[in-house]
């Protein structure tokens, strides 16, 4: 999701002269905190790449880039030609499902309105029969439409809207509320390192959280991530892994795959993503990490 990836892609593409098929980059901001977005524009611009933000994770986050003081929201669009967003449950702000896209150029808005909606454009000046759209008296059948071009069924309720509306307005508290508790998070497991390692928030990212993911180094523990995530359900602690590998997964899996990524490989296996919630108190996080404690004093090895 960083330059550094992109770089590798556009070189590889070169390689094979494949460059020209290359017509979107797609940086995801994992966790709440944003991808260095100045420098992907850089490159992006050299060869010609939208850029397609998924902030699915990031809604509320803000990015400054280097040598700069002003700080642009995810979303923006200040450096990308499109950012998408999600609204499930467990997101900073909520909707039941759905979610929203983002942009600055109002013909791809437009086109967009038309596709979520199965393709149907209800608007005379860009019906192809202008005769059938006519009524007698020369005005546009209210009734008539067109569909030019297949389009989806993706509205998202009226009533999810609402919901998704109100929650927005409380957006700055749920922040708050979520840095509160991931600063206090990383002050107490930081006395359990190197067991167990924090992933500090980038210098350029003004970070929403939307989920808080600690890294356990299972090298240095008679246990595996399995009986470790057992153990935490055990005792009344929601877990989650932020993600499984697509090289693990069978629609792609392959073994020449899995040996060409060994960060993601790294990154699965120690990764775990705690409970946060802004539903949460201290209280909550002091139990969590009292439970991590525990776990990781009986069985680290000596």
């Amino acid at each position: 999701v960083e330059a550094e990836n992109l770089l590798d892609v556009i070189i590889y593409a070169k390689k094979r002269r494949l460059l020209n098929r290359i017509k979107a980059f797609i940086p995801v901001h994992l966790n709440g905190q944003c991808a260095d977005l100045d420098v992907i524009k850089k490159i992006c611009l050299k060869y010609r790449i939208k850029i397609i933000e998924d902030s699915c994770h990031a809604l509320g986050t803000n990015y400054r880039p280097k040598n700069s003081r002003k700080m642009y929201s995810i979303g923006s669009c200040n450096f990308s030609n499109i950012s998408t967003f999600s609204f499930h449950p467990v997101k900073v702000i909520a909707m039941g499902e759905g979610g929203a896209i983002s942009l600055n150029n109002k013909k791809i808005a437009d086109n967009l309105r038309v596709l979520r909606n199965h393709g149907i454009l209800k608007s005379q000046n860009l019906f192809k029969n202008k005769i059938k759209s006519q009524a007698v008296n020369n005005s546009n059948n209210q009734w008539y439409y067109e569909v030019q071009n297949l389009g989806f069924n993706y509205r998202v309720s009226d009533i999810s809207c609402a919901l998704g509306i109100s929650q927005l307005k409380k957006i700055n508290s749920f922040i708050k509320k979520r840095s509160f508790l991931v600063n206090l998070y990383n002050k107490k497991i930081l006395s359990l390192f190197p067991f167990v390692e924090v992933l500090h928030n980038h210098k350029f990212c003004k970070t929403s959280w939307h989920i808080y993911v600690v890294l356990i180094n299972f090298k240095m523990l008679n246990i595996s991530k399995s009986k470790f995530a057992y153990l935490l359900k055990k005792n009344n602690i929601g877990f989650q892994v932020h993600y499984v590998p697509l090289i693990y997964q069978p629609v792609y899996k392959n073994e020449i795959m899995i040996n060409k990524y060994p960060g993601a490989k790294e990154y699965y296996f120690n990764a775990m993503t705690l409970p946060l919630s802004v539903n949460m108190s201290a209280k909550h996080v002091n139990f969590v990490f009292k439970i991590l404690k525990e776990i990781i004093e009986k069985h680290k090895i000596s």
